[in-house]
């Protein structure tokens, strides 16, 4: 599992979290390389707090300190991939490296 980060089309920032090539979280785009970081530290951080995130059938986010969505995660075919993403994300996320695209 890894964080890809990368320039889009329009000069400004994203990153995704992976595990191989199957894609788990897309970002919202950020204006600044730092800000882009500094949301991943804050994913890496508040992941680790299960009352910061919820799911749904097809889906789950993660909430910063104040409340604020902070991640919202790609669309899965049902509960129990949502379940196993979910999993897999609290398993790994705070040893994911990150990678320039």
């Amino acid at each position: 599992m890894f964080f890809e980060t990368f320039t889009g089309k329009n000069e400004e920032f994203y990153f995704n979290l992976q595990n191989n090539s199957r894609v788990l979280v897309r970002s919202e785009s950020y204006k600044t390389k730092v800000a882009r970081d500094n949301w991943i530290e804050s994913v890496k951080i508040n992941w680790t707090d299960e009352s910061k995130y919820s799911f749904d059938e097809n889906n789950f986010t993660i909430k910063a300190w104040n409340g604020q969505i902070i991640w919202v995660s790609t669309i899965f075919s049902s509960p129990e991939e949502v379940k196993k993403a979910m999993k897999e994300v609290q398993n790994w996320v705070e040893k994911a490296p990150v990678q320039e695209r």
